[in-house]
C-alpha cells in the first residue's frame, strides 16, 4: 500500500506476484508516468482527492480495479485490464472479481481501451451544479476516437454521465446501459456497437 497526504506520482513499475495494489493520496492527485504500469494478481485501487490521470497499462489477474476521484477528474491514458475467471454469483449475480470501476466527481476522459475477461465495466462522472445558473458544469464522459470497452465473457458495462456522454466501441454479452442525465449521448463515426 501506498498513502500520502499530497500528491502521488508513480514514476516505475509496479509488479506483484501475490497480492493487491493500493495507492491513496488523502488531499491531493494521482499521476502514473507513461513507463509505470502497474500490475497485479488480486485487486489494484487508486483513490485520490482531487484528480486521477493515467499514463501507462493497469492490469490484474484475479482482482477487481477500481479508480477514485473524490473531488475532480480521470483522465485515462494506458489500457485498463482485468483476467478473471470466476463466474458470477448464481444467487446475486454480482462478480466477486474481474470488475473494473472508474468514477469522477466532475469529468471522465477514457483515451485508452477498457477490457474485462469476466466481470461488470462501469464509468462514472458524477458532476457538478452551479450554485447560481443550477446548470451542471461538469459530469461528462469522453471516450477517445478509437477506443474501445469490452467484456469478452460475462459481464456488463455501464456509462453514467452527469451531463454529456461520447461514447465508441461497446462490446458484451452481456447488457450495455448508457446514461446521460443532464446531457445528450453522441456516438464517434467508427464506433462498433
Amino acid at each position: 500500500d501506498l498513502l500520502a497526504g499530497n500528491n502521488v506520482t508513480v514514476g516505475q513499475a509496479i509488479t506483484t506476484s501475490e497480492g493487491a495494489v493500493k495507492i491513496v493520496a488523502t488531499s491531493g492527485s494521482i499521476t502514473t508516468d507513461t513507463d509505470a504500469p502497474i500490475s497485479a494478481t488480486k485487486d489494484v485501487t487508486l483513490t485520490a482527492k482531487k484528480d486521477i490521470a493515467t499514463s501507462d497499462d493497469i492490469s490484474t489477474q484475479e482482482g477487481n480495479i477500481a479508480l477514485t476521484a473524490q473531488t475532480g477528474a480521470i483522465t485515462q491514458g494506458g489500457e485498463i485490464s482485468t483476467n478473471s475467471t470466476v463466474d458470477s454469483d448464481i444467487d446475486t449475480g454480482a462478480f466477486p472479481s474481474g470488475n473494473i470501476t472508474l468514477s469522477a466527481a466532475t469529468n471522465l476522459s477514457q483515451n485508452a481501451n477498457i477490457s474485462a475477461s469476466k466481470g461488470d465495466v462501469s464509468l462514472i462522472a458524477t458532476g457538478a451544479i452551479d450554485s447560481d445558473t443550477e446548470a451542471y458544469v461538469s459530469g461528462d464522459i469522453t471516450m477517445a476516437v478509437g477506443t474501445s470497452t469490452s467484456v469478452s465473457g460475462d459481464g456488463d458495462i455501464s456509462y453514467k454521465a452527469g451531463r454529456d456522454l461520447v461514447i465508441d466501441t461497446l462490446a458484451t454479452p452481456d447488457a450495455v446501459s448508457l446514461t446521460a442525465e443532464n446531457g445528450a449521448i453522441t456516438v464517434q463515426p467508427l464506433a462498433v456497437l
